[in-house]
């Protein structure tokens, strides 16, 4: 059994900074949002759809513990009530945003793999969205692009993942792929 990858400097140095820094907006938290249309999901299935995907991600299943040289990624349970939560959003047309940045703000809980599923519903009568935030240490902004295809995108091979796409053209919102469409 081979043992997950060493942190690397940068990974040390992402969870420092954020560490020592005085401002609660000088986070270390990335993230990207799916806007989606449809039924909003119960919560329990988008669960349920998420640990059916978990084994093939293990930045979703490590945690950093420890400084400097004795640093080490170490597998760690994801708690699902923590990481996957529902928020209901206003349908004032700056509450998305704002809502996105008050959950910003919000502390990875000690001990935890950094990542959170977040549904927004309630923003919009024909939809909702998926927030998706974890720390720069453990994905940097390519990564959460795959990690949103692994979750969220039906029987894509590894090699068909997207790579950071930039100037995507304004379309309308996907449907949810079936796993986590309102039973």
């Amino acid at each position: 059994m081979s043992r997950f990858l060493d942190p690397s400097p940068a990974d040390l140095v992402m969870r420092e900074a954020e560490r020592l820094a005085e401002h609660p907006d000088a986070n270390a938290t990335v993230g990207a949002v799916l806007h989606l249309t449809g039924a909003v999901p119960d919560l329990a299935g988008l669960r349920g759809h998420v640990i059916a995907r978990l084994a093939g991600l293990p930045c979703l299943t490590h945690v950093l513990t420890g400084d400097g040289p004795k640093a080490r990624w170490m597998p760690a349970v994801p708690d699902m009530a923590r990481h996957i939560r529902g928020h209901q959003v206003a349908s004032e047309p700056k509450a998305p945003e704002a809502t996105v940045r008050l959950i910003l703000r919000t502390p990875w809980a000690e001990g935890a793999p950094a990542w959170r599923v977040i549904l927004l519903y309630g923003h919009v009568p024909d939809g909702f969205a998926l927030l998706y935030l974890t720390h720069h240490a453990v994905q940097d902004g390519a990564n959460v692009v795959t990690v949103m295809e692994a979750l969220f995108w039906p029987g894509l091979l590894p090699e068909q993942f997207s790579a950071l796409s930039r100037g995507v053209p304004s379309t309308s919102r996907p449907a949810c792929a079936k796993p986590c469409a309102a039973p």
